[in-house]
């Protein structure tokens, strides 16, 4: 019998000797006193209620991360600005997606902060970039019935506190009806089910490699070619490239150029949260429906962050292809690996399995939107003061507390 390899001490999280940390949780414990007055605890967001408004309402604020890394460098070695479009596509998805998941699918009020070092950066080539990608996705969240509405932001000029640029996002949406909160009441014995991260859904325009906007600080550190830090030092200021490839070389393994599988824009997944939610609210099952997770910081066991005193065990499939190339270059410990990245899995779905009418649903949305799904496991006790993950894969089982 495979032991869990979890249990035993964490060795060589590249990703944390990066500087970067991938589980918020103690992050979490910080500000707890400060998350007192949330309505639900144990939703995957803080919802609060105005008295006044009478309007449930969530505040989300995230960004690109160091994919912008990757997505400058390609512009600074092709000169292809339309790469930086999806700068914001992956801003946006990392704040809606995350508020989508507590059920606020209907209006989204999105702002944007550019912070720009204009003496490294065509700042004008990157603020018509974003200008496109604004357009855009008013019109792709239009397309399937939700009112994105993108403010404006504020772009600041900051070369002394930024060698490059960060496109950060904040978003603020609110509901009336009650009903469609998923709060987080996750039950022993729900069934968790996940939908793919990668292939190409509704809405996109290429394939999809799944690698969303989590853990781009180690596949670019583990990917791109050392002397790409010697050429243009200002992208990696603290922690040099230590890999092989070009930003557009083909690689076999992965069937595509690295600048493909690392820069596929985080799916939008209000579009399939949505989907969900109507078709359980129109059969009057929507109370199935317990618990989401986006998989982002945390990775497979973001799952943790709702619920209280659960256990969720999960099988996991197969990781895609960029997944395996990093964890081959790298020779990283599949068990942090789960944790820094998706590996496959960019939404998890928490419910009653009961008659299979859950499982139905998320079927039906998959086969609208061309994303796949799989059922991956099921809900216990967790026997300790907090949540736990338990992992079985074909790269061992693991335990995360």
């Amino acid at each position: 019998m495979r032991g869990w390899y979890g249990m035993a001490k964490k060795i060589g999280d590249q990703y944390a000797q990066l500087g970067v940390v991938s589980d918020k949780r103690s992050v979490m414990k910080i500000f707890a006193k400060s998350n007192r007055k949330k309505v639900f605890p144990h939703a995957f967001c803080v919802i609060h209620y105005d008295k006044r408004l009478k309007i449930y309402y969530s505040m989300h604020i995230d960004g690109s991360g160091s994919k912008s890394v990757a997505r400058l460098l390609y512009f600074l070695e092709t000169g292809e600005a339309g790469i930086l479009v999806y700068d914001l596509f992956d801003s946006a998805s990392m704040n809606t997606s995350d508020v989508a998941a507590c059920g606020f699918t209907e209006v989204f009020m999105l702002n944007n902060v550019k912070a720009i070092n204009s003496k490294s950066v065509d700042k004008n080539a990157l603020l018509k970039a974003i200008a496109i990608a604004e357009q855009e996705l008013e019109e792709l969240y239009a397309r399937f019935g939700m009112d994105l509405r993108i403010e404006g932001g504020e772009t600041a000029d900051l070369p002394n506190q930024t060698e490059s640029y960060i496109l950060d996002a904040s978003v603020f949406t609110y509901l009336q009806n009650r009903s469609r909160i998923i709060q987080g009441n996750v039950q022993p014995g729900d069934g968790i089910w996940g939908l793919r991260s990668d292939g190409q859904g509704i809405g996109e325009k290429e394939y999809n490699f799944g690698i969303m906007s989590n853990g781009l600080s180690f596949a670019e550190d583990v990917l791109l070619h050392a002397d790409y830090s010697r050429i243009y030092k200002f992208l990696t200021p603290t922690n040099p490239f230590k890999g092989k490839y070009c930003i557009d070389e083909f690689i076999p393994s992965v069937n595509a150029t690295l600048s493909k599988a690392l820069l596929s824009p985080t799916r939008q997944w209000p579009i399939l949260i949505k989907m969900l939610l109507d078709d359980l609210e129109n059969s009057g099952n929507l109370y199935l429906l317990h618990g989401i997770s986006m998989n982002t910081g945390g990775g497979a066991t973001k799952v943790r962050n709702i619920g209280t005193g659960i256990c969720y065990r999960k099988r996991m499939p197969e990781p895609p292809p960029i997944f395996q190339l990093l964890q081959f270059e790298s020779h990283e410990q599949w068990k942090n690996m789960f944790t820094t990245l998706n590996c496959g899995i960019g939404l998890d779905i928490v419910g009653d399995p009961k008659g299979g009418i859950l499982e139905k649903a998320i079927r039906k949305v998959s086969q609208k939107t061309n994303v796949g799904w799989m059922f991956l496991g099921d809900c216990t006790k967790s026997g300790l003061s907090g949540n736990t993950v338990k992992l079985y894969t074909q790269y061992g089982d693991f335990f995360y507390r």
